[in-house]
């Protein structure tokens, strides 16, 4: 009997262990959208990091994203909202890869524990004519 409820806990740990290493993402909605949503390839969707676009649009969701390494961030988002149909993505919260380092009282030794920042954008849809560039065979 113990063996047959250690064999189903293997499993089960390593599918908890490898559903926790990557980032997740949350979606937020925001605003209608101008136009039906389109999904599309993920290198569809252009990234902004250090400026507002020239277009007009609407902010349709917001984009969060929390765990993994920070440089995962960027290409989970921009998967989720090529799935959502997001012409755009304006990051409000670039992710950071952080280092804590401390003393721990019990083993007398020198920890370190990383972390990182999160990340946040938000999903722009263009308004006006004929949408956002290429779709889904891009």
């Amino acid at each position: 009997m113990m063996s047959a409820a250690r064999s189903l806990l293997v499993p089960l740990a390593a599918c908890a262990l490898l559903a926790a290493c990557g980032p997740k993402v949350s979606v937020t909605p925001l605003n209608p959208s101008p136009r039906p949503f389109t999904p599309r390839n993920a290198m569809a969707v252009e990234i902004f990091t250090t400026g507002l676009p020239q277009r007009p649009y609407v902010e349709v969701a917001a984009l969060a994203a929390k765990g993994g390494n920070a440089e995962e961030h960027v290409p989970a988002m921009r998967e989720e909202a090529g799935k959502l149909g997001c012409d755009a993505l304006v990051f409000t919260s670039m992710p950071r890869d952080a280092t804590a380092t401390g003393y721990n009282w019990k083993t007398g030794g020198v920890t370190s524990t990383s972390a990182n920042s999160g990340s946040s954008a938000t999903c722009v849809v263009w308004t006006g004519g004929g949408g956002g560039g290429p779709g889904p065979g891009y």
